[in-house]
Parts: C-alpha cells; sequence; structure tokens
C-alpha cells in the first residue's frame, strides 16, 4: 500500500515537470505562468459565463431525477424510486426497503433536510 502511495506521489506531477522542461528548451514563456496571468485578467468574465452554464445544466439534472422518480412512483415501476411526501411514509418504504422494523428511538431528518443533504452532496460529488 505505502509502496503505491509512493508511487503515485512521484508520478502525478510527472506530466507538468515534462510539459515544464518542453518549454524551456522551446525557449516559450511558461504556460502555468500565461494561464494563471489570464485568469487573474478575465476570472469574473470567465466564471460568470461558467456559472451561466453550469446552474442551468444542475437545476436540469436535479428536475429530471424529481421527475423520474415521481414518475415511476405514480408507475409503480419496481425499483424506480418513489417520493415520499411525509415522515410517516418515508418510514414505511423504509421498513419495506430493508425488510424490517427502524430501531426504536430512530429519528429521522425532516425531508426537506434529507433533500438538501442529497443536493449538496450531489454538487460536491458533480
Amino acid at each position: 500500500m505505502w509502496a503505491q502511495l509512493l508511487v503515485g506521489v512521484l508520478y502525478m506531477p510527472m506530466p507538468l515537470v515534462a510539459g515544464l522542461i518542453v518549454e524551456r528548451l522551446a525557449r516559450r514563456r511558461h504556460l502555468l505562468a500565461a494561464e494563471w496571468s489570464r485568469l487573474r485578467r478575465d476570472f469574473w468574465t470567465s466564471y460568470l459565463g461558467d456559472l451561466a452554464v453550469a446552474v442551468p445544466v444542475v437545476l436540469g439534472v436535479i428536475a429530471l431525477g424529481f421527475g423520474v422518480a415521481w414518475l415511476g412512483g405514480a408507475l409503480a415501476i419496481p425499483g424506480a424510486g418513489h417520493l415520499a411526501a411525509s415522515q410517516d411514509e418515508l418510514a414505511a418504504r423504509l421498513v419495506v426497503l430493508f425488510g424490517q422494523a427502524l430501531p426504536a428511538g430512530t429519528v429521522l431528518p425532516p425531508i426537506p433536510v434529507m433533500v438538501a443533504s442529497g443536493l449538496l452532496q450531489g454538487l460536491v460529488a458533480g
């Protein structure tokens, strides 16, 4: 395990080092320096452009996910998902999913908290 970690740590910067060597031999300005100066100069233009694309895409994916879960539940497609509308319905679905009752004293977070948590996890992972 330690050998793999050491190889990874030593290997990962090698493309950067190779690029710096080639740039030095070609007597060109470092691409890394050029990109950083461009980013500092055009940060907000670049950021707002990326945001203008990313926000509608993420909202579309979220809407599609909720739509598929709702449609799967409405058409009673097995394994397609179901949107629970209340805490009691969520607890009942968990019992069906796990095949046993929830342990005594189990406190489920409110549905809006779980939805927000899931969206945040999706944004971080995506």
